[in-house]
């Protein structure tokens, strides 16, 4: 059995005859079980979360845990045995092929059992990769002299110059901790146009309004704690 002496009682008391020792009724087995229940909680709530995470991903990855690195290594495998299998001569030394691009990796991370792409969203972005890869290899060799492709950028903040502000971070930032945020926080992101200059410098002061709300109310408690990251 285990004891536990009040402590307080032990050094602070009048004299020692008040001291006391409370007999909990639990074995090492209970407090081994209590701990157990209160980890299984933490993880499946962390796993609730990932998943709850995971279902806004249009573009998840079917990798193994090897990660990226093991794919290349099995698509460098594969390589090599398509150029054995294409060799006349069996004694023919074959030379190492080229790694594979990272939008290859990407592509390939992406497809079911089935040769399918996961997602047709998924689909999309492999068929305009393919398309830009084409018009890179055509740039070269096409007699003709081929039209510029035309980059449409996506509506961010940045600054007049065109330079990525800190600002541009912390929209993709909110996009993150979003199922997490206070409703405070909505007021500092919801613009859809880029930022311009005028935002820009309205931007932190209402980052410091937003801050200043939450400790007059008390409400940083609210807010994920480190352990809560969204990886």
């Amino acid at each position: 059995m285990l004891y536990w002496v009040n402590i307080s009682e032990a050094y602070f008391s009048s004299s020692e005859e008040e001291t006391q020792t409370i007999r909990l009724q639990f074995t090492a087995e209970d407090l081994s079980t209590i701990d157990e229940q209160h980890v299984l909680k933490l993880n499946q709530a962390k796993r609730k979360k990932a998943q709850e995470v995971q279902s806004h991903n249009k573009c998840p990855q079917r990798s193994s845990r090897g990660g990226y690195e093991l794919l290349e290594k099995k698509m460098m495998e594969e390589k090599i045995k398509e150029r054995q299998e294409a060799s006349q001569d069996p004694s023919e030394l074959i030379p190492p092929p080229s790694p594979p691009t990272r939008h290859e990796r990407w592509k390939r991370a992406r497809i079911n059992t089935s040769g399918q792409y996961i997602t047709p969203e998924v689909g999309l972005i492999a068929k305009k990769i393919t398309a830009f890869n084409a018009y890179q290899l055509m740039k070269g060799t096409h007699s003709r002299q081929l039209k510029k492709l035309k980059w449409v950028y996506p509506k961010c903040c940045k600054r007049g110059g065109g330079d990525e502000c800190g600002l541009f971070v912390m929209r993709h930032m909110f996009e993150i901790i979003k199922l997490d945020i206070v409703d405070s926080f909505e007021k500092v992101f919801n613009m859809e146009e880029p930022y311009s200059d005028d935002d820009i410098d309205v931007v932190p002061r209402n980052w410091a309004e937003c801050f200043m709300e939450l400790q007059s109310h008390d409400r940083f408690d609210e807010l994920p704690s480190p352990d809560k990251t969204v990886v």
